[in-house]
């Protein structure tokens, strides 16, 4: 296992529940909660980045870093 900072988050229910459901779709079912966080994150920053913030780009930044897991 590579070596990452811990940091601990308080997340709303809101933001846990649908992680929990990330987790059931096929996509994600063989990922800890904390692998999917780390991956939400990445989606985050990747379309922060290229200009889409909270834009379409998103999900598809998302399922593009998961090929890659």
């Amino acid at each position: 296992m590579t070596e990452m900072k811990r940091v601990t988050i308080s997340l709303p229910d809101e933001i846990d529940k649908k992680i929990i459901e990330l987790k059931k779709q096929d996509t994600f079912v063989r990922c800890s909660y904390s692998e999917i966080v780390r991956i939400l994150i990445s989606a985050g920053i990747n379309s922060e980045l290229l200009g889409s913030r909270w834009g379409g780009k998103a999900w598809t930044n998302l399922i593009y870093l998961k090929q890659f897991q």
